[in-house]
C-alpha cells in the first residue's frame, strides 16, 4: 500500500500558557482534520498541555523571551527558528504574538514556507510608537511580504496594517477572536437580582484598555 504522508503544520507561540489556554481547540480541530500538528513555544509550568492532546510534539524555545529587547537574543531566536523550520519542513507555519509573528514569519520567507500570521492585538508597541517601537510596523513590512494571510480579530487592527501599508487588504481577514469553549465555560444558572452594583470588566488590569 502506498504511504501518504500526512499534511504538517507547525504553530508558534510565546509561551506554552498561551498554547494550554487558547490554543488547544485549534491544535485538535487540525488533529481531525488529519493534519501532524506540531508546537514549538517556551517551556513553561503549563507544558503538562502535551498529556492533553494524543500525538502532539512539543518542540522546546529556549531563546524567546517576549519583553526582553536584547537584540542578541533575538538573532538566536531568529536562528533557533530557521533551525527548525529547515528540519521540520512544515508544509504551513502558523506564527501567534508579536516575535514569532516577526522572526517567525522573517524565518519562513527566508525558507519559502508557506506561513499565517495571527495578530490577537496590536498590544504596547503600536499604542505608544517611541523609541525602537518606531520601528515595528516598518519590521512587520518586511516579515509579513510573502504570508500567505494575515488574522486579526477587530477591523481597527486590519485598517492599521492597511493605513501604514504594512499588507494589502486581500491578505488581511478577520475573525471573531480565538473563541470560547462554551462546553467548558458555560453559564451558571440565573439567581435572585443583587441590590448591589455589579460592574463586570473582561480583560487585563491595564491603562492602556480604559483603566486609571
Amino acid at each position: 500500500m502506498e504511504n501518504i504522508s500526512r499534511k504538517k503544520i507547525l504553530i508558534v507561540d510565546n509561551s506554552s500558557w498561551n498554547i494550554y489556554n487558547f490554543r488547544l481547540p485549534l491544535v485538535k480541530k487540525l488533529q481531525l482534520e488529519g493534519y501532524e500538528v506540531i508546537v514549538a513555544s517556551p517551556i513553561d509550568e503549563f507544558i503538562h498541555y502535551i498529556h492533553q492532546v494524543i500525538s502532539i510534539r512539543h518542540i522546546p524555545l529556549e531563546h524567546l523571551q517576549p519583553r526582553s529587547k536584547n537584540p542578541f537574543r533575538d538573532i538566536l531566536l531568529f536562528s533557533n527558528l530557521l533551525l527548525i523550520y529547515r528540519q521540520e519542513k512544515p508544509d504551513v507555519i502558523l506564527h501567534f504574538t508579536i516575535k514569532p509573528n516577526l522572526y517567525g514569519s522573517l524565518a519562513s520567507r527566508f525558507l519559502k514556507i508557506k506561513s499565517i500570521s495571527v495578530v490577537t492585538g496590536l498590544g504596547y508597541t503600536f499604542l505608544h510608537p517611541k523609541g525602537l517601537n518606531r520601528l515595528i510596523p516598518l519590521f512587520y513590512k518586511i516579515a509579513l511580504k510573502n504570508i500567505q494571510r494575515l488574522i486579526v480579530y477587530n477591523p481597527d487592527d486590519k485598517n492599521e496594517f492597511i493605513t501604514k501599508k504594512i499588507l494589502p487588504a486581500e491578505k488581511c481577514l478577520i475573525i471573531p477572536g480565538s473563541g470560547v469553549n462554551t462546553n467548558y465555560f458555560n453559564a451558571l444558572p440565573k439567581t435572585e437580582i443583587s441590590q448591589k452594583f455589579i460592574f463586570l470588566f473582561i480583560g487585563r488590569l491595564l491603562y492602556d484598555k480604559g483603566l486609571q
